[in-house]
């Protein structure tokens, strides 16, 4: 366009200079005639017109090669006006605004028909994994509303578990006393002490009979939960083997007929999108995107996952620290409880003692000690062995053997002397 305008303007020059020159009127009509081209701005197609090259005096024919216009259906335009010719451009170029805002919108429109199926596929497993994180949430919610109440029932067992102890404690303590009630002006006889054995046997085959029925308790609350959980899993599994046999039976033929036909169109459009480029780059555009989509969406599940497992350790923590903190606390209460109640029994034997000696008391001490070791040597199968009486007469069978000088003599009158009188007493077994 620069050559031929400079070639243009070169000529119009030229001519002028030859105009004012010879004053030809040939040459006025050839300057009349290049000014009016020139004017116009209308460069002609190639083949219809054959502009002409104004060098100096020769006039050759030059096909002209430069940028042009089409115009279908018109008169040419040689000899057209300025805002004529400006008219027809604008027209034209508003005719080629609108046909590639249609051209823009079919392929607009065929690249949303491609890809409807791609979007409606993608939504339906939008709301399906909405649906699924709904459905884990809920679950979720259930389960630590199951571990609460668990732990709620296992903290109230272990409390009533120390409360029955203590009311078992109390209640041998309250049987202790009728005992002592009971022994309190009586001589020991036969009678008590069968008496005794009595009771203590029962209170023996009591604690028996309730661990053996808490025990059964537990292994039938566990085997009715094992049940009602293979119960529902086989439920559960036998519906949905029915409703897929049911549906296989009756869509079998449609479904088939319907997923050929799908696979046909899915096919046919792989194929006409791979046959244009611009399509298939726009395809694996999308595809690259639903890629990025679908690694975002596995990176938050993930990062939900790890935020849950967190959470649910923090729970589990939280749940050990408070069951051991309120195992320490019964447990220190109960130790406490334990060491008044040992204490206050200390100072009153130690009152009792300063006060008189209570021969029924003492008796009813060492028939006790006797009925608890005959119930341990029987649990055991044991022997009752006295250290004390074993080693004295290992030793006194030594001194036997011995024989006995005069200082060892003396020595032995100065210890009988120097003791103490005792004060324990002894039944005819021990």
């Amino acid at each position: 366009m620069s050559s031929d305008s400079d070639s243009d303007s070169d000529s119009i020059e030229e001519f002028q200079i030859k105009r004012y020159l010879n004053r030809d009127f040939g040459q006025g009509i050839r300057q009349a005639k290049n000014l009016q081209n020139n004017y116009s701005g209308i460069k002609k197609q190639p083949g219809f017109y054959e502009l002409r090259d104004r060098k100096q005096k020769s006039l050759d024919e030059k096909t002209y090669s430069g940028n042009h216009w089409d115009v279908e259906g018109m008169a040419p335009m040689a000899r057209a006006t300025r805002r004529l010719t400006l008219h027809h451009i604008n027209a034209e170029v508003d005719k080629e605004k609108d046909r590639k805002v249609h051209f823009e919108e079919t392929e607009k429109l065929m690249a949303s028909e491609a890809l409807s199926p791609m979007n409606k596929e993608f939504d339906d497993t939008m709301k399906f994994s909405g649906k699924k994180m709904k459905t884990e949430t809920a679950s979720v919610k259930n389960h630590q509303a199951k571990v609460k109440d668990d732990m709620q029932l296992q903290l109230l067992n272990y409390t009533h578990a120390g409360l029955v102890a203590m009311e078992t404690e109390e209640e041998r303590f309250h049987q202790i006393k009728l005992l002592r009630a009971m022994l309190s002006n009586v001589d020991k006889s036969p009678s008590v002490e069968d008496l005794v054995d009595a009771m203590s046997e029962t209170n023996q085959k009591r604690t028996y009979i309730n661990r053996d029925l808490e025990e059964a308790f537990g292994r039938l609350v566990d085997d009715e939960k094992c049940l009602d959980d293979d119960y529902r899993g086989a439920m559960m599994e036998m519906l949905d083997e029915s409703l897929i046999r049911i549906v296989l039976n009756m869509d079998r033929d449609v479904t088939k007929k319907l997923f050929e036909d799908e696979q046909k169109e899915r096919v046919m459009e792989q194929n006409n999108l791979l046959k244009d480029k611009e399509r298939a780059k726009a395809i694996q555009n999308f595809d690259k995107v639903l890629d990025n989509m679908r690694r975002m969406y596995q990176q938050v599940l993930e990062e939900e996952e790890r935020i849950e497992e967190s959470y649910k350790e923090k729970v589990r923590e939280l749940k050990s620290r408070v069951e051991e903190e309120l195992v320490r606390k019964i447990a220190a209460k109960w130790v406490e409880k334990a060491c008044a109640d040992e204490k206050t029994r200390r100072i009153q034997e130690c009152e009792n003692v300063d006060r008189e000696k209570n021969v029924a008391w003492e008796s009813m001490k060492n028939l006790m000690s006797r009925v608890q070791r005959q119930m341990i040597l029987s649990k055991f199968d044991g022997k009752w062995v006295d250290f004390k009486e074993e080693a004295r007469k290992e030793k006194a069978k030594i001194i036997e053997l011995l024989p006995e000088t005069n200082q060892d003599r003396k020595m032995r009158e100065m210890r009988t002397r120097s003791r103490r009188p005792s004060c324990v007493v002894r039944g005819d077994e021990d």
